[in-house]
């Protein structure tokens, strides 16, 4: 987890990205750093590190919304599985992530690339010096506790350009389930993960000031487990 102080690292030119100061409810509960200790383990860094697939859903939303030459700060990169895919489309990029060995492994893979290690709830960038904020995979879901997520959502639509986006994925409820913390099992460790409806979570998205522009569900299995949207800042 990054400081809560001070500035981390030159990201882009301009050093858009710094650690702030946070409120006691953007502190990372304990649900969050069993979390992360769980994706830092050595067997998880190495399937993350070998990912380079993507989701129906995540191609559209970069083929269709993508600005051109857009400066991208990928937030929760993992091992840089963004890069692996989308680099090529990309004008900048920086990659924050709070597990050191989760950025090791991007560093190993991209050298020219700058990834830092830091909680994402906890920086403070720029205004409007990014074209395009993600939020894939677990990332969204894995911020305990609940008021994480509109800290994040908040610091995304204010960093981001009048022509940027917000690419985000988050895992859907399913029939039987009250939204809220699941405890699941993600390769071999119980890990809590939020879930809710599609409806729920663009309204989440819009109260952080986005007009949803897109939404894709994502089938895995028997039922659509993932939901990816698209926002644009509302001015």
């Amino acid at each position: 987890m990054g400081a809560n102080g001070g500035q981390f690292g030159r990201l882009h030119e301009g050093k858009i990205v710094t650690v702030g100061t946070r409120s006691l409810e953007g502190v990372p509960d304990a649900r969050e750093t069993a979390y992360i200790a769980a994706m830092s383990r050595a067997k998880i860094v190495s399937a993350y590190a070998q990912w380079g697939t993507t989701s129906e859903a995540e191609d559209f939303a970069i083929d269709r919304y993508l600005p051109d030459d857009a400066r991208v700060l990928d937030l929760g990169c993992g091992a840089g599985r963004m890069v692996d895919v989308f680099g090529d489309r990309f004008g900048s990029y920086s990659g924050v992530d709070g597990s050191p060995e989760m950025i090791a492994a991007a560093r190993s893979k991209h050298p020219a690339c700058e990834f830092e290690v830091a909680d994402i709830a906890g920086l403070t960038i720029a205004p409007a010096s990014v074209d395009a904020v993600l939020l894939m995979h677990n990332v969204i879901d894995s911020l305990c506790p609940f008021a994480r997520r509109g800290i994040v959502l908040e610091m995304a639509r204010a960093s981001l350009s009048p022509r940027g986006i917000l690419v985000c994925s988050s895992h859907l409820l399913h029939s039987g389930m009250s939204s809220g913390y699941i405890v699941e099992d993600y390769h071999g460790v119980e890990v809590s993960n939020y879930r809710s409806t599609a409806s729920e979570f663009c309204a989440e998205v819009e109260k952080a000031g986005f007009n949803v522009v897109f939404l894709m569900k994502d089938k895995r299995g028997s039922q659509a487990d993932w939901m990816y949207i698209v926002g644009t800042p509302r001015s």
